[in-house]
């Protein structure tokens, strides 16, 4: 870390640094750690310190302007939720909707069985299964749980699982 000197006012713009050049500062396309600047790119920064505004780029205060992977949806991002992994239900590496239950195409690497046309579609539950079985999302009588066991809290047959001490 660059020890300060007295005459190095980070931020001046009427000041004399050594040399009679400007004090370090945020806009002069240096990255100055020390000062906790995250970019600088001279006059390419940005105008304002709206992440959304300066998206992908660098705000007026030096700080990043809102990315993809940053975990705020921000710019044209569908989502955003930081992990960005594809995996069903989340993102893209790329920001965009990764396959999940909605999306418009049934999936059955994703134990789909139907995708919902309108809420509250009486062909297809919002889980994406044809009603009236053990793990379509939906508690019926006489069931108790809804996950056909996936979550080990709900067996096969739709009860709840009662764990007793031992």
């Amino acid at each position: 870390m660059r020890q300060r000197q007295q005459h190095d006012d980070y931020g001046a713009t009427n000041g004399c640094a050594p040399d009679c050049k400007l004090p370090a500062r945020c806009g002069d396309g240096v990255l100055q750690t020390d000062f906790d600047e995250e970019c600088d790119d001279g006059t390419n920064n940005a105008t304002t310190s709206d992440s959304k505004v300066a998206y992908g780029g660098c705000m007026s205060n030096c700080k990043r302007g809102g990315r993809c992977g940053d975990g705020i949806p921000n710019g044209s991002e569908a989502c955003d939720d930081g992990v960005n992994d594809g995996t069903y239900g989340t993102c893209n590496l790329d920001c965009t909707l990764a396959p999940r239950c909605g999306d418009g195409g049934v999936q059955p690497d994703y134990n789909e069985e139907c995708e919902p046309s309108m809420s509250n579609d009486p062909n297809c539950t919002p889980a994406c299964k044809l009603p009236g079985g053990c793990d379509d999302g939906l508690i019926e009588s006489p069931e108790q749980c809804a996950d056909n066991g996936q979550d080990g809290l709900c067996s096969s047959g739709c009860k709840t699982i009662i764990y007793l001490p031992p």
